[in-house]
């Protein structure tokens, strides 16, 4: 919530769609990311989740326990990256792409299968449909390449240093986007 209200605040006070306003937002949510990468990196915070898990034999499954001994310090990057996250769905309402949530699948889905014309529409005729089908399908893929690199020599922190490197990328895009008429 608290990145959601900075990064609108931010967007409406220097104009939600000019140029600067995008560089900078995405240029501090790489930033953001790379810090949080390092921080994994260097192991200042950990890179894997510890639990308990135990039998409970009257409900006849396992079941996951918080550990009693939580690092506090290892929620600095989670938050970090929530914050940062705000402004990714904050830059997707300022450019409005209000169909494609780029943090949550669930609200996509349900707009996707709500849609009247989502069966009939034509396959060029529905530009919502096909950006949300493409978005679940990409949110998908990307979730499933995340979690093999996670559990790969890439681990965590390379999977951070590449979504830093991707943000970095949409920065570099927005500095090459040639500006807007100002009679438009």
């Amino acid at each position: 919530m608290l990145g959601a209200l900075c990064f609108s605040t931010f967007h409406r006070k220097l104009g939600s769609t000019r140029k600067g306003t995008l560089v900078i937002s995405f240029l501090f949510q790489a930033a953001v990311t790379l810090i949080v990468a390092i921080l994994v990196a260097t192991k200042v915070v950990s890179s894997h989740v510890s639990d308990s898990r135990r039998d409970d034999p009257e409900a006849g499954v396992w079941v996951l326990t918080m550990s009693r001994n939580i690092n506090w310090k290892d929620l600095a990057p989670i938050s970090l990256l929530s914050f940062q996250a705000a402004g990714q769905i904050v830059g997707s309402r300022a450019l409005r792409h209000n169909d494609l949530p780029t943090a949550v699948v669930t609200s996509m889905l349900c707009d996707m299968m709500s849609d009247a014309q989502l069966f009939t529409g034509g396959v060029l005729e529905n530009g919502k449909r096909n950006r949300r089908a493409a978005s679940a399908v990409l949110l998908f893929l990307g979730a499933t390449v995340g979690g093999f690199l996670t559990r790969s020599w890439v681990g965590l922190a390379g999977v951070l240093f590449i979504a830093a490197t991707l943000k970095a990328m949409i920065v570099i895009a927005w500095l090459l986007w040639p500006r807007a008429k100002e009679n438009q």
